[in-house]
């Protein structure tokens, strides 16, 4: 049997020499690949801890919103027959839970104060 008559199946492959450096290759990009996933983590974490950081104060300033809110309905709510009550208006600051669905329970607190002339020091 010669060369020519073997099914392409059967017949042995000669190696061009194309595979060489090819393993050095994939250990360069291995080492690459895990260089730059090195300097992906610090920059992840920072960016987690942020998160959290901006989400805390998302949940803290809609905590104060209520409290304003609270007070704020307190206030019109000091009415008798469609006008204001000026004994029905709420004394001591005003607290409580806000979100308490959420598991973290924001709490606020707002206090009021009467002032019987202009604070601003004129009319």
């Amino acid at each position: 049997m010669t060369g020519h008559n073997m099914s392409p199946r059967l017949r042995p492959r000669i190696s061009t020499g194309g595979d060489r450096g090819s393993l050095a290759m994939v250990m360069l990009v291995v080492i690459v690949g895990m260089g730059l996933a090195a300097l992906m983590l610090p920059l992840v974490l920072v960016q987690t801890h942020t998160t959290t950081f901006d989400s805390t104060r998302g949940r803290a300033l809609q905590a104060a919103e209520s409290g304003v809110d609270i007070a704020t309905g307190a206030i019109r709510a000091a009415t008798t027959d469609g006008t204001g009550d000026v004994t029905k208006l709420p004394c001591g600051p005003l607290s409580g839970v806000a979100d308490s669905d959420a598991g973290g329970g924001s709490t606020y607190s707002a206090t009021l104060q009467y002032f019987t002339a202009d604070p601003r020091g004129h009319d």
